[in-house]
């Protein structure tokens, strides 16, 4: 075999080894999120004109940096900001309510379950969301 056609497969193999580091340090981002707003007293999100600003809003920024600096692990972790707060965009208190009705909410065993269930979903895809990112690096 010639070099040429090795290249693919290394390719192949270095997008394999990608997507499993990109998935565990998003799942370790969910996890950090989680553990931090587990407390009762809980961090208070600052206000923008009367809106919370969530943790979902630092993930976009994130994911944006994330090209700019070709950092997946920049990428993984804005993602798993934003993919911790999914669970709560299909509720009228994620963005102008109370905090006590906003963590009830982000608690609740509903939200568990649309959580495990997203992060399913980027698991069974993590496969073929990094190789759209050749250009970045793991560290």
């Amino acid at each position: 075999m010639s070099e040429g056609q090795v290249q693919p497969y290394l390719d192949y193999l270095n997008s394999l080894h990608n997507s499993s580091y990109f998935f565990a340090v998003f799942l370790i981002t969910i996890i950090i999120t989680r553990l931090c707003l587990l407390p009762r007293k809980r961090i208070v999100s600052p206000k923008v004109r009367g809106a919370h600003v969530h943790h979902y809003i630092y993930g976009l920024i994130l994911i944006g940096l994330s090209f700019l600096f070709s950092s997946l692990t920049v990428f993984a972790v804005g993602v798993g900001l934003f993919v911790d707060e999914l669970p709560l965009f299909g509720t009228e208190k994620w963005l102008f309510s109370e905090e006590d009705a906003h963590w009830g909410i982000y608690d609740s065993p509903q939200s568990l379950v649309i959580l495990l269930f997203c992060i399913f979903i980027v698991y069974l895809f993590k496969d073929l969301i990094t190789p759209l990112l050749p250009h970045f690096v793991s560290i």
